[in-house]
């Protein structure tokens, strides 16, 4: 991880490569303490969050794929725009100061229109991840895009340059 590595033919860093070692040997070790199937879905991502590294958005993404759950919520860039937009979250709300607040809108909605928490975080994802950034400042528009994090960027793309599949 501190070396640059090339990917599509194009050279990369890792940033933060001694910190994010650590981070993985500690959870690695921790993992094996953590027994799965005596804890629901919430309990086992508090037990993911106590990881080092990990935190409520990398524990629910993977209660979520691990045990299909719709009872917690991946909020990330696209279902922060989505939501900002469809009146769920008020703008200017961040899931790095008040995740389980916000998480617990959008569950809230979800039922209100009876679909299921998975199922609305996939359709918007795929719908905010395919809006171009022209569209995307008329939707959400910001006197200042570099002050507002949830307004489009290129940096929104994984290390190759390739949109990320959740």
């Amino acid at each position: 991880m501190s070396r640059p590595l090339s990917v599509n033919g194009r050279w990369v860093r890792y940033r933060f490569a001694n910190t994010r070692a650590r981070y993985l040997a500690g959870s690695l070790e921790a993992l094996p303490h953590i027994q799965e199937s005596e804890l629901d879905d919430i309990e086992l991502r508090n037990r993911l969050c106590a990881l080092p590294g990990i935190g409520l958005k990398t524990a629910s993404w993977i209660v979520r794929n691990q045990r299909g759950s719709d009872q917690v919520a991946i909020l990330d860039v696209h279902i922060m725009r989505a939501g900002i937009m469809m009146g769920v979250f008020e703008k200017g709300s961040s899931p790095t100061r008040g995740y389980l607040g916000l998480e617990a809108k959008f569950l809230t909605f979800c039922r209100s229109v009876s679909v299921r928490p998975s199922q609305m975080d996939a359709v918007m994802w795929r719908t905010m991840r395919n809006v171009g950034p022209i569209l995307m400042g008329i939707l959400i528009p910001s006197s200042n895009s570099r002050s507002n994090a949830l307004t489009y960027s290129e940096g929104d793309s994984d290390v190759g340059g390739r949109r990320r599949r959740r």
